[in-house]
């Protein structure tokens, strides 16, 4: 705007000066007019490009004290980032250390879903509620149970101590078959409780329980009527796990054959 005004000024003296006779003795206040005309467009223009650095100076002054807060504000966001890693990388520590705890490895520990984590716990709770109920005639008692186990992809000592803990007899089997444990296999004169209870054992350590089963009556091995097998049934590597709510709820288990 005011670019616009100062042309204006000098387009008017420029045009001024066209009509103004040096010799015309009578206009003699022409000629101050004329140099006011031009030095008035000259003090406005330094008028306003003053003012157009003071403005600028102000703009710039005010971006780099918003520059400062907004480096202020991003330093604190990242402080806050890494604080947020830490206490996130501090839970998942805790919860890897926990289910090692549980009998996971390290390696399935790192990797566990959100529901395996989640059913890991649970059967945590209900081992717990069976354990503060064992009273030595109950162990006493589930001493005949054998628990024969072919460990391969949880940290077998967990599991053992915890069954030890229960009253299980267990024994340590050499694994037979290349896949993962899912199955459980279990005597006539084996109680519901303790199968449930094996399971429960083997869910909170990570295994995928896919099939729970009494043994086939040709089945070769002896006194099997008191022994509890864990091991791996390849018909059922792609079958859905079993939950806490089949295993615990189950009237019985059955064979499909």
């Amino acid at each position: 705007m005011e670019l616009w005004l100062t042309q204006a000024w000098l387009v008017g003296s420029g045009l001024f000066s066209l009509f103004l006779d040096p010799k015309n003795r009578k206009a003699w206040w022409a000629k101050p007019t004329l140099v006011l005309m031009i030095t008035i467009p000259a003090g406005l223009a330094i008028a306003f490009g003053q003012q157009k650095a003071e403005s600028a100076k102000r703009q710039a002054l005010q971006a780099e004290k918003q520059h400062q807060i907004d480096q202020l504000k991003i330093l604190e966001l990242q402080m806050q980032l890494k604080s947020v890693s830490a206490d996130v990388g501090k839970a998942i520590q805790g919860l890897q250390t926990l289910l090692i705890g549980f009998g996971f490895t390290p390696e399935t520990a790192a990797v566990a879903s959100p529901e395996r984590i989640r059913k890991s716990k649970l059967a945590n709770g209900l081992l717990q509620e069976a354990a503060r109920s064992n009273t030595p005639s109950i162990k006493s008692e589930r001493q005949r149970i054998t628990v024969q186990y072919f460990p391969k992809n949880v940290d077998s000592d967990v599991v053992e101590k915890t069954l030890l803990d229960l009253g299980f007899t267990f024994v340590k089997g050499v694994p037979q078959q290349q896949g993962a444990t899912n199955a459980i296999w279990f005597g006539k004169d084996v109680p519901l409780s303790d199968v449930k209870l094996v399971a429960l054992t083997l869910v909170r350590a990570g295994v995928d329980v896919k099939t729970i089963k009494p043994f086939r009556k040709s089945h070769p091995v002896q006194d099997r009527n008191l022994l509890i097998q864990v091991g791996t049934d390849g018909d059922y590597s792609e079958k859905p796990s079993m939950t806490i709510k089949q295993i615990v709820e189950a009237p019985g288990f059955f064979r499909p054959d």
